[in-house]
């Protein structure tokens, strides 16, 4: 028996999916088992509207046409936001979501290439865009509901932050009748002398709370000095408010104008209130170590407090982008970067202080409504 679409292609949202062998006893998408524990997350999450189920597989065409046939139905109807289920989905949709290709040796001696798939771990939940779309639209990767049902305890955040990242933007589109667009930063990159002081100067002197992270350089695995050096800080950001921040090397100034920079920094750590993820066991003993004077009596460690508010959920900042913020998956950006291309790295050192800034408003938020957890 064929298996068909299920639900109206009207409809705002779309779940593109691959579908089960089961769904052929019924014959439309996610009519099995795993489709009611998907059915029911959507309905739990509380998102009001009837998706559209929707499988390019089914088509009964080669890949390349497949996918070229998937796209122009997609474009005849323009749904605003679609569920990519599944690693395969999502890699197609997305394809700078596929993990890098990795040479594995052989029994016999030679190597091979592993297939792309999506890290799909790192991006559910993610706010992202399909490059072969012509209309504004998001794709929202998701975990298929058997993976859920094999990690049931993951159920919690399937339900409450991969699909409430939907309902979330479903709401927004339903009641401006437009998406809501991603976050936007202003970042300062490897500025220099003079724009940094006035940078430390006027915003940051002012700022009531500072957001702070910094990046280490680290010998190689192979190294020998792996097992006796633990790394050195390269660059620092700070961000005085979620919207704005700087980031900079330790290293890259002469003398005079060094000397001038660390006496700034040093005023702004001893004295303000710092906000940092990891910030009492990693970057205050990083920074403590370069002789700068931290204030630990005013830091503010979100992964500290999210181990509060949330004890039975991961503590990663990877994690709490998702759980609080609109920010779509970024961490890669902080891998394979080379000195000829410094600002990736520094791009990424900012995105680190801006996305903490607010995961701690964010948290506030939350010891405002339980301030017995205070």
């Amino acid at each position: 028996m064929p298996i068909l679409p299920r639900g109206n292609p009207q409809s705002p949202i779309w779940v593109v999916c691959e579908p089960y062998d089961k769904d052929s006893e019924k014959g439309y998408l996610y009519s099995c088992g795993y489709g009611y524990v998907f059915d029911k997350a959507f309905s739990e999450a509380g998102i009001q509207v009837q998706p559209f189920f929707f499988s390019p597989t089914c088509t009964g065409l080669n890949t390349q046409d497949m996918w070229l046939a998937t796209w122009g139905f997609i474009e005849v109807y323009k749904p605003p936001i679609i569920l990519a289920m599944g690693e395969n989905i999502t890699a197609m949709f997305c394809p700078e979501t596929k993990k890098k290709l990795t040479r594995k040796k052989s029994s016999a001696g030679g190597t091979g290439v592993s297939d792309d798939e999506s890290s799909l771990e790192k991006w559910a939940g993610s706010l992202l865009a399909c490059p072969y779309l012509s209309y504004p639209h998001y794709i929202i990767p998701q975990l298929q509901p058997d993976k859920v049902v094999a990690n049931w305890q993951y159920r919690f955040i399937y339900v409450n932050i991969d699909l409430g990242h939907v309902k979330e933007e479903f709401d927004f589109y339903r009641n401006n009748k437009r998406l809501q667009e991603l976050p936007t930063y202003n970042f300062c990159l490897h500025p220099d002398f003079v724009t940094l002081m006035d940078f430390l100067n006027d915003k940051c002197t002012n700022a009531t709370h500072l957001s702070s992270d910094i990046e280490t350089i680290r010998p190689r695995k192979d190294s020998p000095y792996r097992t006796v050096c633990s790394g050195y800080p390269y660059c620092i950001s700070l961000a005085p408010s979620p919207k704005e921040a700087v980031s900079f090397s330790f290293w890259d100034y002469d003398s005079d104008q060094t000397i001038k920079i660390w006496r700034k920094l040093n005023e702004l750590l001893s004295t303000k209130a710092n906000i940092g993820q990891n910030y009492f066991t990693f970057d205050s003993h990083y920074l403590e170590s370069l002789g700068f004077e931290v204030c630990l009596k005013k830091c503010y460690d979100t992964m500290l407090a999210h181990h509060i508010l949330w004890p039975e959920l991961p503590h990663k900042l990877q994690f709490l982008t998702k759980h609080y913020t609109r920010q779509p998956y970024y961490k890669d950006e902080g891998k394979n970067w080379s000195p000829k291309n410094k600002k990736q790295l520094f791009n990424y050192n900012c995105l680190d202080a801006v996305v903490t800034y607010e995961i701690m408003l964010k948290q506030e938020e939350e010891f405002n409504d339980r301030p017995y957890l205070r």
